[in-house]
Formats: C-alpha cells, structure tokens, sequence
C-alpha cells in the first residue's frame, strides 16, 4: 500500500517547485507532528472564528476553507517568507 507519490515523475516535480518529500509509517500519528500540529491550529482557528462573530456551526465547512486560504498566503520561516 502507498508508494504513489515516489515516483520519478513525482521526484522531478518535487525538485523543480523545491518541495521536501518526507514519508512516513502507514498509521503512526506521532510521526507527523508538523502536521497534527498545524490541523490543531486550524480547528482553534475555526472555532475563534466562529465564536467571535457566532457563526452558526453549519458554517463550519467553510470557516475552514477561510482559514486555511488566510494562512497559505501568511509568510513562514520554513518557506523564507515566501506565500502561494
């Protein structure tokens, strides 16, 4: 299972746009912290948002789109303060 995404194909892709391929075990959680810890950002995000300016939770899909728009496009320190 997996393997899809280490292709030479993928490979290539990942050294023209600079992107760094890290993988790893198939259901270790705890091997993804960057990650675990970004989704946790954006569930508190969403649930600022939402209480802020009480937005009814039907519209949680979509405060979540918002959210993640607003922080692709905010500078990091990994991407040297590059945006999308």
């Amino acid at each position: 299972m997996g393997g899809e995404y280490n292709s030479k194909g993928f490979h290539s892709y990942y050294d023209k746009e600079c992107i760094i391929h890290e993988v790893t075990n198939q259901y270790t959680l705890q091997h993804n912290g960057k990650v675990e810890r970004r989704n946790k950002m954006l569930i508190h995000k969403d649930i600022c948002m939402l209480k802020e300016r009480n937005i009814p939770k039907q519209f949680w899909g979509k405060v979540v789109s918002i959210v993640t728009y607003c922080l692709s496009r905010s500078p990091t320190k990994n991407l040297h303060d590059v945006t999308l």
